[in-house]
């Protein structure tokens, strides 16, 4: 175990750039997960951790956690309270990080068989990525995925907010999703775009079938007309007067949900 105590320290330096950086992520096949209980769920789904951080007081104070992770890691370092204020982007810091292999499917297409799948389309906040990967996770779908346009799914915002589902389902990153919708559809998905449009039905009178796939848009523009008009069909949840729409990640929960496999 080295330790390791200055902020400037070339090691440290890289775990910073990793966390900020999607090329870095992408080129090394790494991303930063920061806290004990994302730390642990990416070492339970099975993800290689390449580096792992810990201060003095996690690894004394919570040894039963911090065991596990030490034994599983290619490297493991000892770290300053300073440096971990440094490379967290958490208020209050809980001791722990690490440097995990994740896995992504790159349109290697076993992913169709799945019964349910979300795609997201120009999704530009990790927030709302984050959580429809985690909802997709609870309810049962087996895959999200995600066009060029979206937010890395990777990210340590994204990473938060799927609470570490990102560790457990396929993601699947794809350049263009007209493309993707047409590969799912000869792979027999029925496929709805989730867009209030004319002829759009109501979500609840959705007949999803035997598999299903779902698109939902950017937060400000939705799908375009080129992804709408690949899609089987179009879907809108009702909602009052007093809202023009729902939250990508909010109006994702409640499509999913009544889509379920």
């Amino acid at each position: 175990m080295e330790e390791i105590t200055s902020r400037k320290n070339e090691k440290v330096k890289f775990l910073v750039d990793l966390g900020d950086d999607t090329k870095l992520r992408a080129e090394t096949g790494l991303c930063v997960v920061h806290g004990k209980k994302l730390c642990v769920e990416a070492a339970r789904c099975g993800c290689g951790i390449e580096q792992l951080w810990m201060t003095k007081q996690f690894l004394d104070s919570d040894k039963k956690d911090a065991e596990p992770l030490v034994s599983k890691a290619e490297a493991v370092f000892l770290m300053s309270d300073e440096i971990c204020e440094k490379i967290s982007p958490q208020r209050t810091p809980q001791g722990v990080v690490a440097a995990v292999k994740y896995r992504i499917n790159k349109n290697e297409r076993q992913y169709i068989s799945y019964s349910r799948i979300a795609a997201l389309c120009a999704v530009q906040d990790p927030a709302n990525v984050g959580a429809v990967i985690r909802v997709s996770a609870g309810l049962g779908y087996g895959a999200v995925v995600v066009d060029g346009q979206c937010a890395d799914a990777f990210s340590p915002k994204a990473l938060r907010a799927s609470m570490g589902a990102a560790f457990a389902i396929d993601i699947v990153r794809c350049e263009d999703l007209t493309d993707e919708i047409s590969l799912l559809k000869q792979a027999g998905h029925k496929t709805i775009a989730a867009a209030m449009v004319r002829g759009a039905i109501n979500i609840s009178e959705i007949d999803a079938g035997d598999k299903l796939t779902i698109i939902f848009g950017n937060e400000g523009a939705g799908l375009s007309d080129e992804i709408i008009s690949a899609c089987d069909g179009a879907a809108v949840i009702p909602v009052s007067d007093k809202v023009e729409s729902l939250n990508v990640a909010t109006a994702a929960a409640i499509a999913m949900w009544e889509l379920r496999p």
